[in-house]
This record gives structure tokens, C-alpha cells and sequence, in this order.
């Protein structure tokens, strides 16, 4: 009995490190990458894939638009990001970590109250998007014509609200 309280005690913290730290094994990769694998000797999408990384996003998306962005040669450094969350979304990496300046909108007030105190260089609108409102939300707000990414993640109704842009 005692040897076996003894292993699930250790079972117990090996889990709690675990938990602590499995965040860290794709920061590793990432790093790995960066250090011995040359994108531009890649065919596409790989030379893109390979520079995936995470800051804030949940998926390593911050280093796959830091490449599409680099392909396609960022021109505004203004960002629209519709459905933002608490996180910002891919443009709050783009605006925390190389000081771009975006709209950013989402329905939930407070999310959007701590969003703008997060991202001061943004503006952060609480709202629910429609595809009637969308194009006047954009123009209002300064972000009619050219921005360098266009974000849009509303759990539904993304092709309609997206079909309905022309700001």
C-alpha cells in the first residue's frame, strides 16, 4: 500500500509538471526550426509551415502570418480583425509585438473595454457585426481601403459577413 500511495503521489506531481509545461514543447520545435531549417530552401506551403510559431495565438498561427504577410510585403501595417475575443485575435500580435494599428470588434463590451487598454494603438469596438453593418463599422472607424490583413472568425457566419464587404 505504501509503495503504491508513494507512485500516485508521483503520478500526481509528474502530471502537475506536465500540465505546467506542455506549452513549452511547441516553443522548443519553433526554436529548432528557426535554427536549422532555411524556409527559402523549401517548396511551398512548407517554407511557410516552418516558421509557424506561438506568442499569443492558440495554434502557432503568429509565425504562419508573419510569413504570409512576408510573401505578400505588408504595405499599410493596418489590420482589421472582426470577432477579436479578449485575445485580439492575429491582429493583436501584430499590433503588441510590431506596433500595427487596427480595428478591432467584437460583441462582448467588457472583453472589448480590456482589449483597448491592452492595445492602446487600436480601436476597439463592441458591436455585433451584420452583414448590413459591417462595411459602416469599417468606414466609421477609418479602416475603408487597404489594410494588410483582414480577420474574420465569427464562429458562423463568416462567408456572409465576408460576402457582404466592400469597405
Amino acid at each position: 500500500n505504501r509503495r503504491l500511495e508513494r507512485l500516485e503521489a508521483q503520478g500526481d506531481t509528474l502530471h502537475k509538471i506536465w500540465l505546467r509545461t506542455r506549452h513549452l514543447e511547441p516553443a522548443i520545435q519553433a526554436l529548432l526550426r528557426a535554427r536549422y531549417v532555411d524556409p527559402a530552401s523549401l517548396p511551398y506551403p512548407e517554407r511557410l509551415t516552418s516558421q509557424r510559431f506561438r506568442l499569443s495565438s492558440q495554434n502557432q498561427e503568429d509565425g504562419l502570418s508573419l510569413a504570409l504577410l512576408h510573401e505578400a510585403g505588408p504595405t499599410t501595417r493596418r489590420f482589421i480583425e472582426i470577432g477579436s475575443g479578449l485575445s485580439g485575435g492575429n491582429g493583436g500580435f501584430l499590433a503588441r509585438e510590431w506596433g500595427w494599428s487596427g480595428l478591432m470588434v467584437d460583441g462582448d463590451e467588457a472583453h472589448m473595454q480590456q482589449v483597448a487598454r491592452r492595445f492602446p494603438m487600436t480601436t476597439a469596438i463592441a458591436a455585433w457585426i451584420t452583414r448590413d453593418n459591417i462595411n459602416t463599422l469599417i468606414t466609421e472607424h477609418g479602416y475603408a481601403g487597404e489594410v494588410d490583413l483582414f480577420s474574420l472568425d465569427l464562429d458562423g457566419n463568416d462567408y456572409w459577413i465576408w460576402e457582404a464587404v466592400t469597405a
